[in-house]
């Protein structure tokens, strides 16, 4: 019997061709399998080719609307009950979306979770994950409502490997549960490409949703 995926994972892309072959090489090596949509910002460089090419299901806007609009297109396009959000700049560590993962999030008011995002050299991912430093180790806000990414620049060390609630998840890479992005009605698009992630994750805790670093 023929199992449905859990994960539908949405990549927003604008003129990606060099990046994405990492990622999409990343995603063939998880088992279990997921459920990929690329939805491409009206890309002129060779993107819509390379997803055919490769059958990847995607989605192709005729321009760029930016990556709040386009993570809401792809997730109303797909159905999987847990969303992964990814740049199309990521590449995924070996078993990052397996079922131990997604378990993670089983407490019933924890709205999603985000891995530890490293800053790898290359555009292939090649560089040496246990050498690079992070990118975030969770999203954090100040009083006065400025957000930052615990832990950008520093070695992998001491607290910053165990995993603990935080205030919210990066957009870069982030699982969501499909109930909060409907709940709240995705992302904000007037943000277009940046601070989308932050407005989300005020909303949700305000609406009492939790979120995790694992």
């Amino acid at each position: 019997m023929s199992v449905e995926p859990q994960v539908a994972v949405v990549v927003p892309s604008w003129n990606s061709t060099a990046l994405l072959p990492a990622l999409l090489d990343s995603l063939d090596a998880e088992s279990g399998g997921v459920e990929l949509l690329v939805v491409d910002n009206g890309s002129r460089d060779g993107t819509l080719d390379l997803l055919r090419e490769r059958g990847v299901d995607h989605v192709a806007l005729p321009r760029n609307v930016g990556f709040a609009a386009a993570m809401n297109r792809g997730v109303e396009a797909t159905s999987a009950p847990l969303v992964l959000g990814l740049n199309a700049d990521t590449v995924v560590a070996p078993g990052a979306i397996a079922a131990r993962t997604t378990a993670r999030i089983a407490d019933p008011t924890l709205g999603g979770v985000q891995p530890r995002i490293l800053q790898l050299d290359g555009d292939d991912g090649s560089g040496d994950p246990a050498a690079a430093r992070l990118y975030s180790a969770g999203m954090a806000l100040t009083a006065d409502g400025r957000a930052f990414e615990t832990g950008a620049g520093e070695p992998q060390s001491g607290p910053l490997l165990r995993g603990r609630e935080i205030f919210g998840v990066c957009g870069a890479a982030c699982l969501l549960r499909r109930e909060l992005f409907t709940e709240l009605g995705g992302y904000d698009e007037s943000y277009v490409s940046f601070y989308e992630d932050v407005d989300l994750n005020v909303r949700a805790r305000i609406s009492g949703w939790r979120f995790a670093y694992v």
